[in-house]
């Protein structure tokens, strides 16, 4: 058992995850699992990078410059394994596409750009004293008009949520509370020349750029300016309090559910499976 006197350490993937299934969370994370490993995820990072490296300055590329970027992705390409040549050929077209919305919607972004991978971390207690630690990195940290951070989550992936699934995403959500409770990091801060205490969200969003369609730019997703008293953060503090608990009482219970189409370990899972296999 965890000692009960020590905050629990929870990321925004956590939190989604043990809402989703604790079981397939317990194998894939803290039994040391193996899950497949899937060329979107690579696609991902690859556009990942190239954009942080756009934003802190270490490349040189302009609105329309995507050709700059796709010479960084040629020097990687080859080493990337596709199971038919048209597919090879669809992703490449893909992550041209995600990067010539990324360098458009970049340069014509008005807010202030303060952090690339920006790491945050802030202690909050819940009700009956539970303390929690949350953790994790945002991919863009940026001051609006107000002053007020904003946190923007490259996405890109083919499909986007629904405009009121954004407005309850977990890790938009977590994110905001992670602000308003001082995460953002001290040489941010300090940069602006004020306390991290003293940010405040300004809501979050989803930056999609894989979509498949002709658009020259991406779909932004915003979910609005959390109320720190509203049923939204009061929602978030009732799921973090459950995933804490989970997480201390070493419980892991499988949850069926359309996840598990997708899922690594159906063959053990107590669920889908003859007996249990996860206590």
């Amino acid at each position: 058992m965890r000692p009960v006197d020590r905050p629990v350490s929870i990321s925004a993937s956590t939190l989604e995850s043990l809402s989703v299934c604790p079981t397939q969370w317990f194998l894939s994370r803290e039994a040391g699992g193996v899950t497949a490993s899937h060329q979107a995820a690579n696609l991902g990072n690859l556009v990942h990078a190239l954009a942080e490296r756009v934003a802190i300055g270490e490349i040189e590329a302009g609105p329309d410059d995507v050709d700059v970027l796709m010479d960084h992705v040629e020097q990687v390409w080859d080493r990337l394994q596709f199971r038919t040549p048209w597919s090879r050929a669809r992703e490449h077209a893909r992550v041209r596409a995600a990067l010539a919305r990324f360098l458009r919607w970049h340069h014509e972004n008005p807010r202030r750009l303060v952090g690339v991978e920006q790491r945050f971390t802030a202690e909050v207690e819940l009700a009956d004293g539970v303390r929690v630690v949350l953790h994790g990195y945002a991919d863009r940290l940026e001051l609006d008009a107000e002053g007020n951070v904003v946190v923007v989550d490259l996405k890109t992936g083919r499909g986007m949520p629904s405009k009121p699934q954004v407005a309850g995403n977990q890790q938009l959500a977590l994110y905001q509370y992670a602000v308003d409770s001082g995460a953002v990091d001290v040489s941010v801060a300090d940069a602006l020349g004020v306390p991290p205490v003293a940010l405040r969200s300004g809501g979050a969003e989803l930056l999609q750029l894989g979509q498949e369609d002709e658009a020259t730019t991406p779909v932004v997703q915003p979910q609005e300016v959390a109320d720190p008293e509203g049923q939204g953060r009061a929602d978030l503090r009732a799921g973090l309090a459950r995933t804490a608990a989970l997480i201390r009482a070493e419980s892991f219970p499988a949850v069926a559910g359309p996840h598990c189409e997708h899922c690594d370990f159906v063959a053990v899972c107590p669920a889908k499976s003859a007996g249990p296999v996860v206590g």
